[in-house]
């Protein structure tokens, strides 16, 4: 018999799960995991069809349309979840946007999948931990920041990164290394 999780009896809507690589997903999974009961939103038609398998596969058949930039959806959400829960513990916001002018230009022209892989490769190699974080790293933090266990902590920042954000990203020189 499982020993009761540290989220048991807490409430959890997740926003923001585009696929099973998504930070949220790593958050959704944790939190399940820890016995929280789960809610998803999709931003519209194409993503349903993706997010809805996710949370059946923990176990929530509590799915609900949300475009956070249009008020009327954000009300209808929340409406939904007083309805079916009458209260709610755990918001999880992982939506990432960015103006298309903000994806273009010599940022993305110069930056290649092998640039990506290098990068990953030089976290492994220089982080404290020699490796680089996973999904499982990001969501056990994300349930345990969300559980009673955390009650003392506000206003931190909390790096989940093998330890990388203490030694700094540098690359050799070309011929180098």
């Amino acid at each position: 018999h499982r020993l009761m999780g540290f989220l048991a009896g807490k409430r959890a809507f997740i926003v923001g799960v585009a696929t099973d690589r998504s930070i949220a997903w790593g958050i959704a999974q944790a939190m399940h995991r820890e016995g929280a009961q789960l809610a998803f939103s999709y931003v519209n038609d194409k993503m349903r069809e993706r997010v809805e398998p996710l949370a059946h596969s923990l176990g929530s058949h509590l799915t609900m349309p949300l475009d956070v930039t249009v008020d009327g959806q954000c009300v209808a959400a929340f409406e939904l979840l007083k309805r079916e829960w009458g209260e709610l513990d755990i918001v999880v916001h992982a939506v990432a946007f960015a103006p298309r002018e903000a994806l273009t230009g010599s940022f993305v022209q110069a930056t290649s999948r092998e640039g990506f892989r290098k990068m990953l490769g030089r976290v492994a190699e220089i982080a404290p931990l020699r490796r680089n974080v996973t999904l499982e790293d990001v969501g056990n933090a994300a349930a345990f920041l969300c559980s009673d266990l955390a009650a003392g902590i506000t206003g931190e920042i909390l790096y989940v990164d093998s330890g990388f954000s203490t030694v700094g990203m540098s690359f050799p020189l070309e011929g180098e290394g």
